[in-house]
């Protein structure tokens, strides 16, 4: 009985400081680069090690990381296990995001001018047009060269009272097609890649309109994260934002050829919620934190698969405030004329801004004519 309990108190004495080391360990860890769960794969804790040092420190608590090639992966294991269930219809025989089939590389012209900066009173149609993406109305503001991050408040709009998403199905060389009318408040920049081309990242909140047979439902009728266009899987959303409500979101890029949006609101239940997501991009894109030839913009927009301006859909009280850009986190600045390159809208017709300046606006976007 003696020979056994010193057997285990040898192991004992063996174990603690193995113990006491990995606490220390992960604690450390944990003061470098945030919270990284213990029970996640060595190739996950490896890969978030490297992502979550660049983000800033507040963005840290709930990270999803999405590579080019559609691995994915969380820092916290028991969210990453609920993302697996909640979207398993989109990951592949390989444990990987499926690619959407309907994806194309978006370049772009930056060909438009900026509006004066005049204080308007009330809700006016833009002055100057942007030129068409064929995707649907929409308002936009981008900064001038030099910029990387932007971060804003928002209002998240209320279904029925400011939005209502009436989509049809118009003729196409295809057959019948859906115009698929969306409502987005995001955001994103713009780049010079290695080939010489404007690229786009694009990325923020999207409203899942609903149809109200289950209202508790933790998706539907609420505002949600995503990307636009900047990768080429389809990923779902991590997170949804109560409408109503009042958000926080920030865009930028933590390092070279990745881009961030971290925002943090009110779940659909009432409680507080933060959520950040980290995208590997191209390095074609060329992308960086000093934001050399990057210009960083927002857009409120109906978004169309096919665009039909006579839907009826409107997209209403999307507020702005705060808008500051920068490069690196600290650098922020409130957004104002001489930041800014680009203010216009598509079509002007079917577009109302309640101006007060470059760093606060209320806007008004629909598939129809809108007038003062």
């Amino acid at each position: 009985m003696q020979k056994k309990l010193c057997f285990f108190l040898l192991i004992l004495v063996l174990l603690v400081p193995a113990t006491l080391v990995n606490a220390k360990n992960q604690s450390q860890l944990n003061e470098d680069v945030g919270y990284i769960d213990s029970r996640l794969p060595e190739k996950d804790k490896e890969i978030l090690k490297e992502v979550m040092k660049n983000l800033d420190k507040e963005d840290r608590e709930n990270v999803l990381f999405i590579d080019e090639d559609g691995y994915f992966t969380m820092n916290k294991l028991d969210k990453l296990n609920e993302y697996k269930e909640k979207y398993k219809e989109l990951i592949g025989p390989d444990g990987k995001l499926k690619r959407d089939p309907n994806y194309k590389e978006k370049t772009v012209n930056l060909g438009e001018a900026v509006e004066p900066n005049v204080s308007i009173l009330s809700y006016t149609n833009p002055t100057t047009s942007c030129p068409s993406a064929n995707s649907g109305p929409f308002r936009k503001i981008a900064s001038a060269k030099g910029y990387s991050r932007i971060t804003t408040n928002l209002y998240l709009p209320i279904k029925g009272t400011d939005i209502s998403m009436t989509p049809k199905t118009v003729n196409t060389p295809n057959g019948p097609q859906s115009t698929y009318d969306t409502a987005y408040m995001y955001v994103g920049a713009y780049n010079v890649g290695t080939d010489g081309n404007t690229y786009t990242v694009d990325a923020g909140l999207m409203f899942n309109y609903g149809d109200s047979i289950d209202p508790v439902y933790p998706t539907e009728e609420t505002w949600a994260m995503t990307s636009l266009g900047m990768s080429s899987v389809i990923s779902g959303s991590p997170a949804n934002f109560k409408m109503g409500t009042s958000a926080f979101m920030k865009f930028y890029i933590p390092t070279s050829n990745q881009a961030a949006l971290y925002v943090t609101g009110t779940a659909k239940n009432g409680t507080p919620l933060s959520q950040t997501i980290v995208w590997n991009v191209s390095s074609i894109k060329n992308f960086s934190t000093y934001g050399t030839n990057m210009q960083v913009k927002r857009i409120t927009a109906i978004g169309q698969k096919y665009e039909d301006l006579t839907t009826g859909s409107y997209l209403y009280n999307a507020q702005w405030s705060d808008v500051k850009v920068g490069t690196a986190s600290g650098t922020e600045q409130l957004q104002n004329a001489a930041s800014t390159a680009t203010s216009c809208g598509y079509q002007t017709y079917n577009v109302l801004v309640d101006f007060t300046d470059f760093s606060r606006e209320t806007v008004k976007v629909k598939t129809g004519t809108l007038t003062p």
